[in-house]
């Protein structure tokens, strides 16, 4: 099973929004709970569960932008395969985790600038 380079596409553009170190933490727990229920609808039920007992902030935004994004790709193609969702889920954790990566805490979450020599700029030695 593959994605076409417009699928690709849309979950490049669907993971913008999904640049806290929880999304990945959210997605992975999503496809594993797809991975135990084999059911779509049952895996969102079961992070619905989790949301619920959760109190943090930000934990429970990042949860509910991965339901989101679940309930909205199952409401484009409602008999979605599990192993295709699984698949785009694994993808968009990748492309989270990169723009996690990518993000510099010390510049409250702003992008970080390179030199074009693999370290920051306030790195560099004089």
């Amino acid at each position: 099973m593959t994605l076409r380079a417009s699928e690709m596409k849309r979950l490049l553009a669907d993971s913008s929004r999904m640049h806290e170190p929880n999304h990945a933490k959210w997605i992975a727990e999503a496809v594993n709970a797809l991975r135990s229920t084999r059911d779509p609808r049952g895996a969102i039920t079961l992070l619905k569960t989790i949301r619920s007992h959760n109190n943090r902030e930000r934990e429970r935004r990042s949860l509910d932008d991965v339901l989101s994004w679940i309930e909205r790709r199952l409401r484009t193609e409602p008999t979605v395969e599990v192993g295709r969702l699984m698949l785009e889920l694994g993808w968009l954790r990748r492309m989270s985790v990169t723009r996690t990566a990518a993000r510099d805490p010390r510049d409250d979450g702003k992008p970080r600038r390179s030199n074009g020599h693999g370290h920051d700029r306030a790195h560099r030695r004089h």
